[in-house]
């Protein structure tokens, strides 16, 4: 007998699936990015680099955007007190360590493959300032984006606080309606029974004259009704002498 095995999905899979699918448009506008920017460098500048080249730059770019955006400004600006001076020493410090890794990136693509003659690049003005622009056009990006995201989830917050403080105000206001229901149902019950009583007394003035004992009946039925409104409305706790009176009453 042959056991039919199911295959379970790999977890890693469905791991890279959730987070492409999570970052699915940073992966669309980046791409568009690249290209805008590698085709406006090779038609219109007409300066075509090793694609390798390439590559290094801008994973390095775009690691440089989110360690700018997600780590430096997401931990000095959400303070109740942001640190500005440790804010700029920190850009410092990153559009050296920027320039610094962009340096080493190109010595070690010059270098490959190994069997090539080794060269070295010149660090002089122009290498450091096209360098520090590079950063800086990329950390501008990345400050723009921060502050975006930033705007939204502020956004975000304050529609969920305006959501629940309408879903607060309907709750309120369907608690009022049921509790003026209420009200207006306990106010009907205590009318209906005493207008009924009403009728009986009048009924039994109206007929004590023609027929004592018909009045006397209704005289009766509308004391019976009376202690029983008194017993379901009225104090759990009755005094004794007032049941007494009113069995005897009743008893008669």
């Amino acid at each position: 007998m042959q056991h039919s095995t199911v295959a379970k999905p790999n977890f890693n899979i469905i791991k890279m699936k959730n987070w492409l699918l999570s970052y699915r448009w940073h992966i669309i506008a980046w791409t568009i990015f690249i290209l805008y920017e590698y085709l406006f460098v090779v038609l219109i500048l007409q300066v075509c680099s090793p694609i390798l080249t390439n590559i290094i730059h801008y994973a390095i770019n775009i690691c440089l955007f989110y360690i700018h955006s997600n780590l430096l400004l997401a931990r000095n600006l959400e303070h109740k007190k942001p640190a500005h001076l440790k804010l700029i020493v920190l850009i410092i410090f990153e559009l050296i360590s920027y320039t610094f890794i962009a340096y080493l990136a190109d010595e070690i693509r010059i270098r490959i493959p190994l069997n090539a003659i080794p060269k070295s690049i010149m660090i002089n003005w122009r290498f450091i300032s096209s360098t520090l622009w590079r950063g800086i056009y990329f950390m501008l990006f990345a400050t723009t984006y921060y502050f975006l995201k930033r705007y939204m989830a502020q956004k975000q917050r304050t529609a969920k606080l305006e959501r629940e403080a309408i879903e607060k105000k309907l709750k309120q206001k369907e608690t009022d309606i049921e509790l003026a229901n209420a009200k207006n149902a306990y106010l009907k019950a205590q009318i209906n029974p005493h207008f009924l009583l009403n009728t009986l007394t009048y009924i039994s003035n109206n007929t004590h004259k023609t027929d004592p004992r018909e009045a006397e009946a209704v005289w009766y039925l509308s004391k019976l009704m009376r202690y029983a409104m008194e017993c379901e409305h009225g104090p759990e706790i009755m005094p004794l002498e007032k049941r007494s009176g009113r069995l005897k009453t009743l008893c008669n």
